[in-house]
């Protein structure tokens, strides 16, 4: 049945849980897990995480997300709405970013440095030998990434199990042996679609990452929730924090100020002091709460 500007909620995998399209944005639900459902919104350069305690609540709560976009607002033919949608699509790319341990004078703790090498992103497109071999673009476009993130060292994936939103990383190497400064090099996916993300990490992390009833892959139950976010003065978002819930609790980041993962709620806490004894103007939104 039509909404708000005209979209309809289309489904594209069995099931409740998977992908939906919904106009222009993507929505990917997974749950129930002990009462909760959850939803990643896919927008643009946009994204959002929601939760509620029942499926058509939260079907219902990111239709809502949607339907209030700037973006969406004022539309008043279907052409315009094609061309808006068209303009807006997202090439894949997986953006880089780094952080580096310099070793502090003797009885100090060494220092720590975020940033991002390609904030742009590389940019993944399909293989015409994969097309000659019978993939479609989509599968192109999965065995092209993975074959990059292979050929960087970044097949250290940030959780043991799958999830939207997962990167990869290379772990650390000594990158000045003058200093002892070691660097690792985190690898983030942009733009690629719910299904592609799993099939990459089908591909990069293979049967470590996954376990196995009955024959069949079991994905471990896992949650996510904002644990804290802080702006640059500017305005834009620094670092965005999310508590990660599998096996274990981790603490993981992206924004502006670089990227990480797999933390632990002491090593989250030492970056926040970090930022805020270097970084001027920073504005806490959502205070740290391990």
């Amino acid at each position: 049945m039509p909404e708000k500007h005209g979209f309809k909620l289309e489904k594209e995998s069995p099931g409740l849980q998977g992908q939906y399209k919904y106009g222009p944005a993507t929505i990917w639900i997974s749950g129930p897990v002990g009462g909760t459902w959850w939803a990643t919104v896919r927008f643009s350069q946009q994204e959002t995480d929601l939760e509620a305690r029942s499926y058509d609540e939260i079907i219902e709560k990111a239709k809502d997300w949607i339907d209030a976009l700037p973006e969406l607002q004022g539309w008043y033919s279907e052409r315009d709405k094609q061309k808006f949608i068209a303009s807006k699509t997202v090439q894949p790319r997986i953006l880089i970013s780094y952080t580096r341990l310099i070793p502090g004078d003797e009885g100090e703790e060494h220092e720590e440095e975020h940033g991002w090498i390609d904030e742009e992103g590389v940019e993944i497109e399909p293989d015409d030998y994969d097309a000659d071999n019978g993939m479609t673009a989509s599968e192109s476009i999965v065995n092209q990434a993975a074959k990059f993130l292979k050929k960087e060292g970044a097949t250290e994936a940030s959780s043991s199990h799958f999830h939207i939103g997962i990167w990869y990383s290379t772990g650390y190497d000594t990158v000045d042996f003058s200093t002892g400064t070691e660097e690792e090099r985190a690898f983030h996916l942009k733009g690629f679609t719910p299904s592609q993300e799993s099939a990459i990490f089908d591909e990069v992390v293979g049967s470590r990452g996954r376990r196995r009833a009955g024959g069949a892959v079991a994905r471990e139950a896992f949650s996510r929730e904002v644990a804290g976010e802080y702006h640059t003065q500017s305005g834009k978002i620094g670092a965005k924090i999310h508590r990660d819930s599998g096996r274990h609790v981790t603490y993981s980041y992206s924004g502006e100020w670089g990227a990480g993962s797999g933390l632990s709620a002491e090593h989250m806490k030492r970056i926040i002091a970090d930022w805020t004894s270097r970084k001027r103007g920073m504005k806490v939104i959502i205070p740290f709460t391990p």
